[in-house]
């Protein structure tokens, strides 16, 4: 399967698309050294990630996946056949446990809830998306008043918007900033390293992301 076919499944079965299901981010995982296994299936899709534990242990995740064809109805035989491919992929890489996630509000068929088979974690439920395809005055409507009345404010400060997604210098002034929150906030963050492949990934030519997909 290529990589638009893969994109457009996912963009028409997920509701928000799921990003982490995207070729694109399979392709970013497998340069950070991650091997990635596509599962393609009659009415399913899957990315599954094997990442590293200590003592060289590994494990599998499915991250906002798998995404299934009219997931609002199980259906076993999809599943069946994921669970095999799931399965054959541990016993070659003899991983310890594997993670699922779907991007839907129904729990796992509780035949699929066994343990260090399938395990389910929420990812953040809280996201924002928006839509930039839409004219300034409509982006603006939906906000909230305060983020309406702030970004006027910061207008009027002189504060300027542009594009600056081929600006390396500014993607590096990005990091400096984001080290500072950082540190300043005790929380953790991804090496600058990473970063950098991430954009590096996201910038090729050809690529695109899921969004793309979505307003094909």
């Amino acid at each position: 399967m290529d990589q638009n076919s893969w994109n457009n499944f996912i963009a028409a079965n997920s509701s928000p698309s799921s990003f982490l299901q995207s070729w694109e981010w399979g392709e970013f995982q497998s340069a950070v050294r991650n091997k990635v296994f596509r599962i393609a299936i009659q009415g399913l899709q899957a990315q599954a990630i094997l990442k590293k534990l200590p003592l060289g242990k590994t494990y599998l995740e499915v991250p906002r996946g798998p995404i299934v064809k009219e997931y609002r109805i199980w259906n076993v035989e999809y599943w069946k056949e994921f669970l095999r491919e799931v399965r054959e992929i541990v016993r070659k890489e003899k991983a310890v446990f594997v993670r699922v996630n779907p991007p839907y509000p129904q729990e796992l068929p509780r035949e699929f809830q066994r343990p260090k088979i399938l395990l389910r974690q929420m990812e953040p439920e809280r996201t924002i998306l928006v839509d930039l395809t839409k004219i300034e005055d409509e982006l603006m409507a939906n906000m909230h008043e305060k983020s309406r009345y702030n970004i006027r404010l910061a207008s009027r400060k002189g504060v300027v918007v542009r594009n600056a997604t081929t600006d390396e210098k500014a993607f590096a002034s990005f990091l400096e900033l984001l080290r500072e929150t950082t540190k300043r906030d005790g929380i953790t963050s991804w090496p600058d390293e990473r970063f950098w492949k991430f954009r590096e990934i996201f910038m090729k030519e050809g690529m695109h992301c899921i969004g793309c997909a979505m307003s094909a």
